[in-house]
């Protein structure tokens, strides 16, 4: 199985609206950004850790995404220990942008995602579930389309 393990609050920095979000509303930013990693990871077999750092505040639950607040140690240092602890290092794929983790993770033969990249999928991935929604939206129109195709031909 692949592992994708999370630097919240890093990620959070590169998403501009929850950048804006997280200064006025940290723990909502925190809760946003579980639901868009949870939807995008919704499909695909792949066990999700987002590390934040401090408490928890609001459990969040996913059955494939899981949460891990670093308390009174750094989320950096939690990452850290779940890299180190892990048995199969080359199935884990690193999101962040943090020189020093992202340096420590490629030592332990991780792979490397920057939050920007990350960011640039997500942001793809919502445009191509809008244009499914459109298409599915437009399906139902078929019969419309067919009974003005069909109304035309009988007049010409």
């Amino acid at each position: 199985m692949k592992y994708y393990i999370i630097d919240g609050n890093n990620l959070i920095g590169k998403i501009p609206a929850l950048q804006k979000l997280h200064k006025n509303n940290p723990q909502n930013s925190r809760e946003k950004l579980y639901g868009i990693i949870s939807g995008y990871f919704q499909e695909k077999k792949y066990e999700v850790i987002i590390f934040y750092d401090g408490f928890e505040n609001v459990p969040l639950r996913h059955s494939r995404v899981k949460v891990d607040y670093s308390n009174s140690n750094t989320a950096d240092d939690h990452v850290r220990a779940y890299i180190s602890k892990s048995r199969s290092r080359s199935q884990i794929t690193l999101i962040s942008s943090d020189r020093a983790l992202c340096e420590f993770a490629r030592q332990c033969t991780c792979k490397i995602w920057s939050c920007e990249e990350f960011n640039d999928a997500l942001t793809k991935a919502k445009e191509v579930d809008a244009e499914k929604e459109k298409i599915r939206s437009l399906s139902g129109s078929n019969e419309e389309f067919i009974k003005l195709f069909s109304q035309k031909n009988k007049l010409s």
